[in-house]
């Protein structure tokens, strides 16, 4: 998953997060106000970093904000370099430390950003009943709109899932999920990928994306996601 900050200089973007599959969460109340990476394939809005996480050092350990890895340092240096590689432990780290980074490109116009923003901004606004025209629970919700409220943790209600925690040492097991919620976040899946030129046997993973039928929003959709997420590609 790859993340930018706009422009020369850092800058702190507040609520959504773009990778290979645009996924546009709206959760301005938890999300991180950054553009990181994360293992997760999806763009999406990032969960505050887990207060159990930072315990588990010192406060002299572990810094309190989010690395940034500079995108351009790699762009402008042979890949052996002494200045490379220290980039690369600093990345390397911060995914051990946080599994997450920031990552500066500056290719990565602030104008291109706003613009990806303020056209979720302007979807997630719209009418309950007209974003639930977005959604496709026949395909998993793997395309189109995932409402709040949709997801429900797995382990929390599943025996086979539980059992294998209670089997891992204490110091391996995530939080107690058991009085977990739904997820609040509402989000929307935009792949970026061509259609395979083959059949394929799971066509749910190749269902054509979702575009919303607002004819301001819809007129802004493809041209904003694809220029943002090409840019989170090329990164």
């Amino acid at each position: 998953m790859a993340g930018n900050t706009a422009g020369s200089d850092v800058q702190m973007i507040p609520s959504w997060i773009l990778t290979t599959n645009v996924v546009a969460v709206h959760d301005l109340e938890s999300a991180v106000s950054t553009i990181a990476i994360s293992s997760t394939p999806y763009l999406r809005g990032l969960d505050r970093i887990n207060p159990a996480i930072m315990a588990a050092s010192s406060p002299d350990d572990v810094p309190m904000e989010l690395p940034v890895v500079d995108l351009d340092v790699f762009l402008n240096n042979p890949r052996d370099s002494a200045v490379v590689l220290a980039e690369c432990q600093k990345a390397a780290d911060a995914l051990v430390t946080f599994g997450a980074l920031v990552l500066h490109d500056s290719r990565a116009t602030e104008s291109d950003n706003a613009a990806f923003l303020d056209l979720l901004e302007d979807y997630f606004a719209q009418p309950e009943e007209r974003l639930r025209e977005d959604e496709r629970p026949e395909l998993g919700f793997q395309v189109g709109v995932t409402l709040e409220n949709t997801e429900k943790p797995k382990c929390a209600v599943d025996e086979p899932c539980l059992d294998v925690i209670q089997r891992l040492a204490e110091s391996e097991r995530p939080l107690d999920i058991s009085g977990h919620e739904p997820d609040p976040k509402c989000r929307f899946f935009w792949k970026m990928a061509e259609k395979p030129p083959f059949e394929t046997e799971f066509p749910g993973l190749n269902a054509p994306n979702v575009v919303p039928r607002d004819p301001a929003i819809r007129a802004r959709w493809e041209p904003t996601l694809h220029k943002w997420g090409t840019t989170m590609k090329n990164a």
